[in-house]
Parts: C-alpha cells; sequence; structure tokens
C-alpha cells in the first residue's frame, strides 16, 4: 500500500477519505468535553449481582485521560449548545429544558450506493451533564446530514436517559 497523498492527508484531517471512528470513541469525546476535558476510563457492567440480588462488585468511574483545559472544554460546550440554537441541529427540536450540546457530522464512506455515515455526538443537560451519547448511523444516501437522520435518535436517547435518571431519584 502506497503511502496517501498529501490531498487525502487533508481530507483525513477533516474526517474524510479513510477515517474510522467506533461509536464508543465518539461517545468518549462528548462524555471528556462534558466533564471539563477529562476523559473517564470505559467500561461495560456498573454492578455484579447474584442470583438473589446480592451486590458482588461495583465499578468505580476512574480517570483515563485528560483531553483538554476544563476551559477548552467550556469554549467547546458553548459551541456545541449553538448548534443546537442556530446551527445545524436547530431544526432537530430539541427542548430547551433539555439544554443539550450536540455536535453533527457527514462523513463520505466512498460506497456509490450509499456514500455517507451521518452521525451525532451530544450531553445533557450542558449545565449540568448527566448523560453523553454518540448516534452513528451508516450508509445514507449522500443528501442526506447528521442532523437530519442522527438528530431526531440523539433527541430521543437524551430525553429518555434523563427520563430514566429522574425516574430512578424520585424526581418527578
Amino acid at each position: 500500500i502506497s503511502p496517501p497523498t498529501q490531498a487525502f492527508l487533508a481530507y483525513s484531517a477533516i474526517g474524510q477519505y479513510n477515517v474510522t471512528a467506533s461509536a464508543l470513541s465518539n461517545a468518549l469525546v462528548a462524555a471528556g468535553i462534558a466533564n471539563s476535558g477529562v476523559v473517564m476510563k470505559p467500561y461495560l457492567v456498573q454492578n455484579i449481582t447474584d442470583s438473589q440480588g446480592a451486590n458482588i462488585s461495583t465499578h468505580t468511574p476512574t480517570p483515563w485521560m485528560t483531553a483538554s483545559t476544563p476551559q477548552a472544554a467550556a469554549s467547546v460546550t458553548s459551541l456545541m449548545k449553538l448548534v443546537v440554537t442556530q446551527g445545524t441541529a436547530a431544526g432537530v427540536g430539541f427542548p430547551s429544558q433539555l439544554d443539550a450540546a450536540v455536535k453533527t457530522g457527514t462523513a463520505q464512506t466512498g460506497n456509490p450506493q450509499a456514500n455517507t455515515d451521518d452521525w451525532m455526538i451530544g450531553f445533557a443537560p450542558a449545565n449540568n451533564p448527566q448523560v453523553a451519547v454518540a448516534v452513528v448511523v451508516p450508509y445514507q444516501n449522500f443528501v442526506d446530514t447528521g442532523a437530519g437522520v442522527a438528530g431526531p435518535i440523539m433527541k430521543a436517547m437524551l430525553e429518555a436517559a434523563l427520563n430514566q435518571q429522574s425516574s430512578s431519584n424520585g424526581a418527578p
């Protein structure tokens, strides 16, 4: 395989050509911004219980790496909030009380039948983050966008996650 040309390196810098990222890596980006620049070590299981429901072990969240300064994370959060109110996701219909912060994306895949992976990352509420989410919808029509395809899914997931947390905390 020959090394990429300068043009392909430039495409890679904006997420095109041969750049791939998993939904988990994108969720970690959103969570790192929400957490003042600190990315937590990912885990899949919070608690392990025995057959009678007794707790055997509980995972304790731990920092994994620092991706940005708190000031940079705060600046990015402000920009992500603008995406919801004035930017590419303004038409999704995020309710103001959700206080969502998101980033949309439409990455070309090179597949002539379905040219883009449409995605959105985000967290809510932006003023006190409780949940970070990444939505990736692969192989979409070239005319679709991250906001149009992934936006409604993101909105539903953030609302459901925050409603679930409110219910489990005894709040209305």
